[in-house]
This record gives C-alpha cells, sequence and structure tokens, in this order.
C-alpha cells in the first residue's frame, strides 16, 4: 500500500499540522480573551452625557420674514450654522460667507454662485464631524438670507 508522501516525511507533517493547529485554537482563544476584556470595559459601556439641542420649529424649508430672522437667529446663535447672508452680522459660531460684489474674506460674488452648493456639500461631513464631539442636535443647518434679490431687484419673498 502507497502511502501519501504527508506520512512520509520525518517528523510526519500531520502532527507539525496538529501542533499548528493547537497553536492557531490557542492563539484565537486569547484573541477572543483579549477583545472581550476590552469591548465590556468601562469606557465602551459607560453612558455618554450628549449635548442635544432640539428646536422643533426648524425643520424642513422655511421662508420667514426679517423680523422672524432675527428671532431664529438668536435661537440658533450658539449652534454651528452655514450661512449665505448678504448683511454682514453672523452670529460668532456661524461658517458665514457674505453675498457681494466688494472683495473681501468669506464673499461671494453674484456671478460666482455655482460655489453656494459646493460649499453647502462640504459643510455636511463637517457637521457630522462636530455632531461626533458633542453637538448631536445639529444636522448639518444652513441659512440663505434674501436669496431672490441676488437675482433681481424684487420684492422680498417674505413679504407677501
Amino acid at each position: 500500500m502507497l502511502y501519501p508522501p504527508i506520512y512520509q516525511t520525518n517528523p510526519p507533517i500531520h502532527e507539525v499540522f496538529i501542533g499548528a493547529q493547537i497553536t492557531a485554537v490557542a492563539l484565537g482563544i486569547g484573541v477572543f480573551y483579549f477583545y472581550y476584556r476590552v469591548i465590556f470595559t468601562p469606557r465602551f459601556l459607560a453612558g455618554y452625557k450628549v449635548n442635544t439641542i432640539n428646536i422643533s420649529k426648524l425643520t424642513g424649508v422655511h421662508i420667514i420674514s426679517p423680523e422672524e430672522y432675527e428671532t431664529v437667529k438668536r435661537e440658533i446663535e450658539n449652534l454651528p450654522v452655514l450661512a449665505f447672508l448678504r448683511s454682514l452680522n453672523p452670529a460668532d459660531n456661524w461658517h458665514s460667507f457674505v453675498f457681494t460684489t466688494a472683495q473681501i474674506p468669506n464673499g461671494i460674488q453674484p456671478t460666482d454662485l455655482y460655489k453656494v452648493p459646493e460649499i453647502a456639500r462640504r459643510y455636511l461631513p463637517e457637521t457630522s464631524k462636530k455632531r461626533d464631539s458633542g453637538y448631536s442636535g445639529n444636522r448639518g443647518d444652513r441659512i440663505f438670507e434674501d436669496v431672490q434679490r441676488i437675482f433681481s431687484d424684487s420684492k422680498d419673498a417674505s413679504d407677501g
């Protein structure tokens, strides 16, 4: 009877494989135990206190009057908000851009409106980073003030 070559070596390879299998099982159990100890530490199981800010009034899209804008601005001035404004007085925590023909920092020319969607799109990942660091109430809020006057000198949409 011909034996397979695995049984004809010295030492037999099947005995070496058994040792390797036992070593692999022992290492697997050790790794499993290590992960178990790490995952069930108080650091992973402790409840974290997260600052939440609930502003139910400001969900969805709203066209508001300038008076309501001032009220909304006071409500959310402590949140990180991306704001595209015509005025030069944003809240301190806001990432603001101003629609203007002047050459100023964070100024957007009326002919450069194609930059607005790109800036708004890049802001969402930035917001999720801030949300991960404690601002769980912020969903990526953006404010556009007086946008229709950029395109034409018409009456304000919120005036009626």
